[in-house]
C-alpha cells in the first residue's frame, strides 16, 4: 500500500502539480525506490530474525518527523491538488508500518524460539522506552514482588 501511494505521488509530481519544485520528481522517485526497499528489508528481517527490524524502525521514526512537517506545509499551500491528500495517506501508512514493526514477534514464533524471553523479541522502540516492563512495574506498585513475578 505504501509503495502504491508513493507511485501515485510520483505521478502527481511528474504532472507538474502544484506546489512544484525542481526536486519534487527526483524526491518522489527516491521515495518510491525506498518504499520497494522497505518491502525487501521487512521481509528479510522477518525471515531471519526473532526481533523486528531496528534499522527500519529508526528510519521510519526519523522520516516521520520530517514528513509531518512537510504534510503541514503542503496543506497550508492550499493548491487544491491531490498531493496533500496523498502525502497525508503516506504519513498514515508510515505510522501504521512503524506500529506493526514495533510489535514483538513472540506469539508468532515456533519451536525452540517459543521460549525466548520477551526482551529478545521486541522492537527497538519497546526496548528504548521499556514498555515491556510496564506489567512488572504495575505489579510491583500494587504488591511486593516475588521471584515468581520476575
Amino acid at each position: 500500500m505504501f509503495a502504491a501511494i508513493q507511485l501515485a505521488l510520483l505521478i502527481s509530481w511528474a504532472q507538474n502539480a502544484k506546489p512544484f519544485t525542481y526536486i519534487s520528481v527526483a524526491s518522489g522517485a527516491i521515495n518510491l525506490a525506498v518504499a520497494l526497499e522497505i518491502l525487501v528489508i521487512s521481509w528479510m528481517e522477518d525471515e531471519r530474525s526473532v526481533r523486528p527490524s531496528s534499522l527500519l524502525a529508526i528510519y521510519l521514526v526519523l522520516t516521520l518527523l520530517f514528513d509531518i512537517v512537510q504534510t503541514r506545509t503542503l496543506w497550508l499551500s492550499r493548491t487544491g491538488s491531490l498531493i496533500p491528500s496523498l502525502f497525508t495517506a503516506s504519513v498514515a501508512a508510515k505510522v501504521t508500518m512503524l506500529l506493526l514493526e514495533s510489535l514483538g514477534k513472540q506469539k508468532y514464533l515456533t519451536g525452540t524460539y517459543r521460549d525466548l524471553p520477551p526482551e529478545s523479541t521486541i522492537g527497538i522502540l519497546n526496548r528504548s522506552f521499556l514498555w515491556c516492563k510496564n506489567r512488572l512495574f504495575h505489579a510491583g506498585f500494587r504488591s511486593l514482588l516475588t521471584v515468581g513475578d520476575l
